[in-house]
């Protein structure tokens, strides 16, 4: 038996603490963050994609759309695609250890996806895009990233050193 632990926060309290600048991302279950048929306009029959690296935008934007159906209207993320871009020039690779996995869903379906980590170096460029972004990222500690959270995909411990 192992000791489990629970921790209550509120929306107006999740945020990062502010650290010294590097963010660092363990993935500690099978990550599939697939790339959103909304900005795909040629051709709506096209297959889901799934990234085999943790790509700044594409785990942002699927986080802030997550997080503006759950959260109170007063603190949802006003402008998702600015902050999704936003987040690809704020949080810089420093360093990694990424590995391809294959997750198991059923008989059939063994989409790809990662596990490991990523540091990033958190470049403050704008102010109220960062606590947004800081917000996001500790949301992630609660709630994972990617498709298939519900099943135990997509855990993630986020630290900021």
């Amino acid at each position: 038996m192992e000791n489990i632990g629970v921790e209550m926060k509120s929306f107006e309290r999740l945020t990062l603490r502010d650290g010294g600048g590097l963010i660092r991302m363990q993935f500690k279950t099978p990550v599939l963050i697939s790339f959103p048929k909304s900005w795909v306009k040629f051709d709506k029959k096209v297959p889901v994609r799934h990234s085999l690296f943790p790509i700044p935008s594409l785990m942002i934007h699927g986080l802030a759309e997550h997080r503006n159906t759950y959260s109170p209207e007063n603190l949802r993320i006003p402008n998702i695609t600015k902050l999704r871009t936003y987040s690809n020039y704020s949080l810089v690779e420093q360093d990694f250890n990424i590995k391809p996995v294959t997750a198991i869903y059923d008989e059939k379906r063994r989409p790809r996806g990662f596990t490991g980590w990523v540091l990033y170096k958190h470049r403050r460029l704008n102010r109220n895009l960062d606590d947004a972004l800081l917000k996001l990222l500790d949301y992630v500690n609660y709630i994972g990233v990617g498709r298939s959270r519900s099943i135990g995909f997509g855990v993630v411990e986020v630290k900021q050193y």
